[in-house]
């Protein structure tokens, strides 16, 4: 157990598999999984935008061989989003996530992202050259791949994260992150809304709308 003192993060597109035929208005996150006997189980859950949800994730599904099975069930359905849970069962060797819990790996999460798929996990340093040579044969393009020791702020960081990573927007996730920064929720604000939207190139009203949808999508969750 000594030897797992590193955090990892890697983003990566795997170009034959249905996470790579995933629409910008699909996102999700991995609840749970088991493998064995060369088959992967897998439970995700997924947000959608689209107006034919389940009609869009079975036609990105249908696109990888490697998906012997799945069951979709709708978990909630409101005008701008939808949520579901996916169980899927596929070939262990085909997938990206077998091979990285192969390397002897504590994976942390899991997520797919504008087709994108990003996995934090803690192991040895050791494992960033294994990757590399694990994917080096596959259909694997490595976006980006970092590491750190790992120690209590990014321990605390991690947990802190959830729902709220894939169902807010890049530009959502920037501007709440930024507000904080600069102390726009303090009493008194060290500053207001005008220099908030100059730090995006934005206008006062268009910064207004963007803090508050962002506000308003983190208050749905709870």
């Amino acid at each position: 157990m000594d030897k797992l003192k590193y955090y990892f993060s890697i983003k990566l597109k795997h170009l034959d598999c249905w996470s790579n035929h995933t629409p910008f208005s699909y996102s999700d996150f991995l609840l749970s999984e088991q493998n064995g006997l060369g088959i992967l189980k897998a439970k995700r859950l997924a947000i959608i935008t689209d107006n034919e949800p389940k009609k869009v994730i079975k036609n990105v599904l249908s696109k990888d061989d490697s998906i012997i099975d799945y069951e979709i069930d709708n978990l909630s359905d409101s005008n701008r989003m939808k949520i579901f849970s996916i169980e899927m069962v596929q070939k262990d060797e085909r997938t990206v996530l077998s091979k990285l819990m192969n390397l002897d790996i504590n994976l942390l999460s899991s997520k797919i992202l504008d087709g994108i798929e990003t996995y934090e996990f803690i192991s040895s340093k050791e494992t960033a050259n294994n990757i590399r040579s694990s994917f080096a044969s596959d259909n694997v393009k490595i976006i980006s791949l970092s590491y750190m020791k790992i120690n209590n702020e990014i321990i605390m960081k991690l947990l802190s994260r959830g729902v709220t990573d894939v169902m807010l927007t890049e530009k959502q996730k920037a501007i709440i992150k930024r507000a904080k920064d600069l102390g726009y929720f303090n009493v008194p604000r060290n500053i207001d809304l005008e220099d908030l939207a100059e730090e995006f190139g934005i206008s006062k009203m268009g910064a207004s709308l963007l803090l508050r949808n962002t506000i308003k999508k983190l208050l749905d969750i709870l």
